[in-house]
């Protein structure tokens, strides 16, 4: 088995932050994001009718995709808090501001939050390396060196999305090293 491969795991605050976002305001686009997760507490905001919903959409989707943009990168810029960099909408922001404190609260519990997700950064190397070994088997190949970085979010996500062939954001729920059929599918591109 190489020894020259790298998978990284990292709980990224900005996107779960994120993730919180489009779950309390009902933004979550229904193609990639789910909407019916319960994972996170079910306070809502209330919006008055000067905000449009397609709008706020919008302004998610543009901010969801500069913070993935900005994760995948190998200088990963400092994100002031709340994370609201790169946000253009005046109101979008003005939104995220107020639910930053509900997030920080949850994100910061003793027994929740990040304090949930951290397990997942180690958990199943034994049986990645499994599915490394066996796939080395049946091939009679090794596994060529790379390195593969994986952002974890507490909810949200429908399925693993791959942003490049190094870079995924991927739920914790199930867990990371029960999807087998994309760690297969991923390593098979390094042998």
């Amino acid at each position: 088995m190489h020894s020259s491969w790298n998978i990284s795991m990292d709980i990224p605050e900005a996107l779960n932050f994120a993730i919180y976002v489009g779950f309390a305001l009902e933004l979550l686009p229904d193609k990639v994001l789910k909407d019916k997760d319960t994972a996170f507490p079910e306070k809502k905001l209330i919006m008055d009718e000067s905000y449009s919903i397609d709008d706020l959409k919008s302004a998610w989707n543009e901010w969801w995709h500069f913070l993935v943009h900005s994760r995948q990168e190998q200088c990963v810029p400092k994100l002031e808090r709340p994370h609201t960099t790169g946000i253009e909408s005046g109101k979008f922001k003005k939104l995220c501001d107020a639910l930053w404190v509900d997030f920080y609260k949850w994100w910061s519990m003793p027994a929740g939050g990040k304090m949930a997700m951290v397990s997942y950064t180690t958990l199943g190397r034994k049986e990645i390396r499994k599915i490394i070994h066996e796939m080395e088997e049946q091939t009679e190949r090794s596994i060529q060196p790379f390195s593969l970085k994986i952002d974890l979010v507490y909810s949200g996500l429908d399925s693993v999305i791959d942003v490049t062939p190094t870079y995924a954001v991927m739920p914790i729920n199930p867990p990371p090293y029960y999807n087998t059929t994309w760690w297969k599918r991923k390593i098979s591109t390094w042998l």
